[in-house]
């Protein structure tokens, strides 16, 4: 498979108080391009709708070498390391305009049912068009532990704004929720590596305890709903 490719302009509301570029954007760029680059296969959110089916992250590995700046434009890149029965597996690469490498990110991504809301085996039609042009080394699924602490950092019920198209909270708002109980130490720098596993969703209206563990050059974050005993998203943020 070709690598796909889009360009973003790096603007203001991109920006932190620090005048870094929030790294919940790069997120965002990367669902961007993503979505784009199964538009251009005809695979838009409406044929899936259609046929009954539609992606869900299962988990995110980035490395992040450097961040973008303001009034910059970036390119990202995107390409499919194939398909593996109910499992898509995408690579991402973001370019710097003078072609120095920002970021390079591994993603899981399983294919479900509308109806059922279970997984499904990826048809063949499908699953052709994401076929690798030379043999990939799949990357392994994450599977992060939970922090020890007991006692919840941060508490928050998820809000309309939160939602996106598949009727749960969207994936970077559970970054924002990790980044939000960050001890000061740990948000003035800039992370180095970024890992995110989806569990389950969280929907509308829901209440979510956020407990953390960190340590001089890392943080576990587990974003877990009230009522359930079972984590909605584990994140790892790692520094330099």
């Amino acid at each position: 498979m070709a690598v796909f490719q889009k360009q973003f302009d790096i603007c203001y509301s991109h920006l932190d108080e620090k005048r870094r570029v929030k790294v919940t954007a790069l997120l965002d760029f990367l669902q961007d391009v993503a979505t784009a680059h199964s538009d251009s296969l005809g695979l838009t959110l409406e044929n899936m709708r259609r046929d009954g089916a539609f992606w869900v992250l299962v988990s995110f590995d980035i490395t992040l070498h450097a961040l973008p700046q303001i009034d910059e434009r970036i390119t990202v890149e995107t390409w499919s390391s194939g398909i593996k029965t109910i499992y898509g597996y995408r690579n991402f690469r973001m370019l710097a305009e003078n072609g120095a490498v920002l970021l390079e990110a591994v993603s899981v991504w399983v294919y479900m049912g509308w109806e059922t809301m279970r997984p499904l085996r990826v048809p063949p039609e499908k699953a052709a068009l994401f076929a690798p042009q030379t043999p990939a080394v799949l990357p392994r699924k994450l599977s992060l532990p939970q922090p020890s602490c007991t006692a919840p950092a941060l508490t928050y019920q998820v809000m309309r704004r939160d939602i996106d198209t598949n009727l749960h909270m969207n994936n970077v708002k559970y970054l924002e929720l990790a980044l939000e109980t960050l001890p000061q130490s740990l948000w003035k720098r800039t992370p180095t590596h970024l890992q995110l596993q989806f569990l389950h969703a969280a929907t509308y209206g829901e209440q979510l305890h956020i407990f953390l563990d960190s340590s001089g050059d890392s943080a576990l974050c587990c974003i877990r709903p009230q009522a359930a005993a079972e984590p909605a998203s584990l994140v790892r943020i790692t520094y330099e």
